[in-house]
């Protein structure tokens, strides 16, 4: 799952960087979601992933007893597999 959220965080990163935005490193996910999925760039859903694997990504930190179900993870695995899609998608026009 570690990999997962860095693919995903490495990715959203890398739109920011594209397109002139600065971000601290911290913050990657939240400036990604301010300025591509709150004005509509990008679908409100990976908003949801970014916010859901930050948690899940704190959880499995702190948390020894932490696990989601294949299920769960697969869910996820989907679901960043379409934003990493988009955001290809995204940097490839202009």
């Amino acid at each position: 799952m570690q990999t997962l959220n860095v693919n995903v965080i490495n990715t959203a990163r890398s739109v920011l960087v594209a397109r002139g935005y600065g971000y601290k490193p911290s913050a990657a996910a939240r400036t990604f979601a301010k300025r591509f999925v709150d004005t509509g760039e990008f679908p409100g859903r990976f908003g949801v992933l970014l916010r859901t694997l930050a948690h899940l990504d704190h959880e499995a930190d702190f948390n020894p007893r932490f696990s989601i179900s294949e299920s769960e993870l697969h869910d996820l695995e989907s679901q960043a597999g379409a934003f990493l899609a988009a955001a290809e998608e995204y940097l490839q026009k202009d």
